[in-house]
């Protein structure tokens, strides 16, 4: 507020504004556009660079398929040894594949102002469809979701759509986090309270957690601990939330969190008429 008080001053004298809240929402604007071109020229670039690998890789694939046809011909004895490589090939460019899909996906979704659309939902109701929607995926994973909803809850002004995408996003890493867990109760327990003047939404999974070294970071953009992610999820959910004037963070010190060994993201959201 220093910094803004003193240009406010600078800007007074030359008589172009008459206050600081008017500096300020100029300000604001101002640093809006900045960051509206930064993350557009951020994202060309990125689709650019996305293009120029994925091209590339369609030929090592359409190579190594041509290969695994002429192994027809080859002595079996060597032939097993040869497919081998050549699947492993073929899988690698695929991988890869997937990995360019992902971040071009998820970095048209990072560039993009998120401006809630909102309505009047019921948290518990919205957190409820979310669930639903993942039952198939649970079962197959043989995950399970406990589940500890505050009732009831007031209705609220939120993004449908965006509040979906913020806490499918934090379910499918705790799925992630399950699958690569030895822990015999592979478990996600979300929970719904009211805490004064906002609502307080936390997910915690009984898997390996967050490592150390990532604590202080995880909402960074292209930071992930897992081998195969952009490092954009947390960034666009917390991109998100804050766009509902709200917050989000990983609670690496609550009790729950502790005693199940995971991780415990905490989503606060609040509680008012509407946004501004």
């Amino acid at each position: 507020m220093g910094i803004l008080t003193f240009f406010w001053k600078k800007e007074k004298k030359k008589g172009t504004i008459t206050s600081e809240k008017e500096y300020q929402r100029l300000l604001s604007e101002e640093l809006d556009k900045l960051s509206a071109e930064y993350l557009g020229n951020l994202g060309e670039m990125t689709t650019t660079l996305a293009h120029e690998i994925r091209n590339p890789l369609a030929s090592i694939r359409a190579g190594a398929q041509r290969i695994e046809q002429k192994t027809v011909s080859i002595d079996p004895k060597i032939k097993g040894e040869c497919l081998k490589y050549v699947q492993f090939i073929i899988r690698e460019v695929d991988r890869l594949e997937g990995l360019v899909k992902n971040l071009l996906q998820d970095m048209r979704i990072f560039a993009q102002r998120q401006k809630p659309n909102c309505q009047l939902v019921d948290p518990n109701l919205l957190l409820e469809e979310i669930i639903f929607s993942l039952e198939d995926e649970m079962n197959k994973r043989g995950i399970k979701i406990v589940k500890t909803f505050f009732s009831p809850l007031p209705k609220m002004h939120l993004d449908p759509q965006l509040i979906t995408q913020v806490f499918l996003n934090l379910i499918k890493n705790s799925f992630d986090a399950l699958q690569n867990s030895q822990t015999v109760n592979k478990e996600i327990y979300f929970s719904t309270k009211l805490n004064q003047n906002y609502l307080e939404v936390k997910v915690t999974d009984t898997g390996p957690g967050i490592p150390q070294e990532l604590k202080e970071k995880i909402f960074q953009p292209f930071v992930s601990s897992k081998q195969n992610g952009t490092g954009l999820g947390l960034a666009i959910c917390q991109r998100i939330i804050e766009a509902h004037q709200g917050k989000i963070f990983l609670d690496s010190g609550s009790s729950s969190g502790e005693s199940r060994g995971g991780a415990t993201f905490v989503v606060r959201l609040p509680i008012k008429e509407g946004l501004a």
